[in-house]
């Protein structure tokens, strides 16, 4: 795969007022994102997140340090540059407010010069997951917010951008169309390998989409891993519930657990006939744990296991 966006460098700076020392948002940033990639960029508020967009975008001018997008110098070259990429802010609504759905996609054929066939093809491709036939006659003003959604990003991919940005694209948005909308987003890149960069407060997206995570602190780059790489390195955290029927049961499971492993796990909680309790899976093999209890007679009558989200694991290295 080749690259299809560099940063070197790179710094943005923002001057309050006359005479005060400028405020540096970004600090050196480095950046290398390939064709095809699905990348996540996570950080907390004010983290600048949304300042790195805007400069990638061409929205605003870099303070200092190199950038390359597709070729273009963002900020120098926007007119052309915005050819070929896809931006989504938010709640910003890139529609015609007074106007039907319809318009507003056929002066985007217009602006891109798509061709009737490329337009339906597209339109088709689109319909599948976002609705689109049932919305094209109803006005921009009459839409829900999800539903103005998802017709805002089909709009930024109705001309086959080669790189998607979205910033908070999903904010404020119910289970059903966030799904909707990653499951498009999944299958843009899928078939027609178009690059994503997606920043979301909600680490339930970036996980069902992203495969690369890179994690921003007071403009710096604190992490860029595979998701799979990062979770392994930073979570590996099983959560278990097991109900017993004996209470006595319970304290032998602990008593085995803690001569056997000692210091691998976390926070026992006994609650009446269940236990509670959290292990690193790349030390404890849970099939160690029901081996024992089965080579003791213990049938334990329900149990719960689940790892830590990637949201409980950005919380832990903030925290």
């Amino acid at each position: 795969m080749k690259e299809i966006l560099t940063a070197k460098n790179l710094t943005k700076e923002y001057f309050i007022s006359a005479g005060k020392e400028p405020v540096q948002v970004i600090k050196g940033i480095n950046l290398s994102i390939k064709e095809g990639e699905k990348v996540g960029y996570a950080g907390l508020n004010g983290a600048g997140k949304s300042t790195t967009i805007k400069m990638l975008t061409g929205l605003i001018k870099p303070t200092g340090g190199e950038l390359d997008v597709l070729g273009f110098k963002p900020f120098s070259l926007r007119k052309k540059y915005v050819e070929y990429i896809g931006v989504i802010f938010g709640q910003r609504n890139q529609l015609f407010w007074d106007l039907k759905v319809e318009d507003s996609f056929q002066f985007n054929k217009s602006l891109y010069k798509l061709s009737d066939k490329e337009y339906k093809d597209k339109l088709d491709f689109l319909n599948e997951y976002t609705d689109l036939d049932n919305l094209m006659q109803k006005r921009v003003l009459q839409l829900s917010l999800g539903q103005k959604m998802k017709c805002n990003i089909a709009l930024s991919l109705l001309h086959s951008p080669k790189i998607l940005f979205l910033d908070e694209a999903t904010i404020g948005l119910d289970i059903i169309v966030k799904n909707e909308i990653k499951k498009l987003l999944n299958e843009v890149n899928r078939q027609f390998n178009t690059t994503l960069l997606f920043t979301s407060h909600d680490m339930k997206d970036i996980e069902d989409v992203c495969e690369r995570i890179i994690i921003l602190e007071k403009g710096k780059i604190l992490h860029d891993l595979p998701l799979n790489e990062f979770k392994k390195l930073y979570g590996g955290t099983k959560n278990v519930k097991i109900s017993l029927t004996e209470r006595a049961d319970i304290d032998k499971l602990v008593f085995w657990c803690e001569d056997k492993w000692k210091n691998d796990f976390m926070d026992f909680n006994r609650e009446e006939n269940t236990i509670k309790f959290s292990f690193n899976e790349t030390k404890i093999n849970f099939f160690d744990i029901m081996n024992m209890l089965k080579n003791e007679g213990i049938r334990p009558s329900d149990i719960e296991i689940n790892s830590d989200s990637l949201e409980d694991i950005i919380r832990g290295i903030y925290q």
